[in-house]
């Protein structure tokens, strides 16, 4: 999705500097290999989207898709059962899966394979916009990204996370 606006338009930028992180050592496979460690944001997150099993070091299964007060439903049960602090990400930790060298996703599929296949491919974020939405993230077909928000009954996948530390 390419905005387009007047040159009139205000906007704003933020400039930062620093050494890039290698694409490469970005991630650190953990355990049996279903889950990762983020070493720039220190989250760790499951490799395989709800509904996904990983086995044979690959998701399997079908990614389910549900709306956000089951999704959070979801992220609580699966914390209780495997006594970690799983949770639903908040837009900015989800917006750091981005990755724009794919042709197909805007996720690093070598870290998260099996991606559901649909164009429109978005996940549910944390983030409340008003009562009834909330902001989610599109991985589908690159080069672009959707962070909008949507109305909390639609059907979104569901990729959890946790705190490292």
């Amino acid at each position: 999705n390419v905005v387009h606006s007047l040159r009139s338009t205000r906007h704003y930028i933020r400039l930062v500097r620093g050494t890039p992180m290698n694409k490469t050592n970005r991630y650190e496979i953990l355990g049996d290999g279903s889950e990762v460690l983020d070493k720039v944001t220190q989250l760790i997150w499951q490799r395989c989207s709800e509904g996904q099993n990983w086995a044979d070091g690959a998701c399997t299964g079908n990614a389910n898709a549900d709306n956000l007060q089951n999704a959070f439903k979801i992220a609580d049960t699966r914390a209780n059962t495997s006594q970690k602090a799983w949770r639903l990400p908040n837009l900015l930790e989800l917006n750091s899966l981005v990755y724009f060298d794919t042709p197909d996703t805007n996720i690093n599929t070598s870290i998260f394979p099996n991606m559901p296949t649909d164009a429109d491919v978005a996940y549910w974020s944390s983030t409340p916009y008003g009562a009834y939405y909330s902001y989610l993230v599109q991985f589908g077909s690159g080069p672009s990204i959707d962070t909008s928000p949507l109305y909390v009954t639609t059907r979104q996948y569901i990729r959890l996370v946790r705190d490292a530390k």
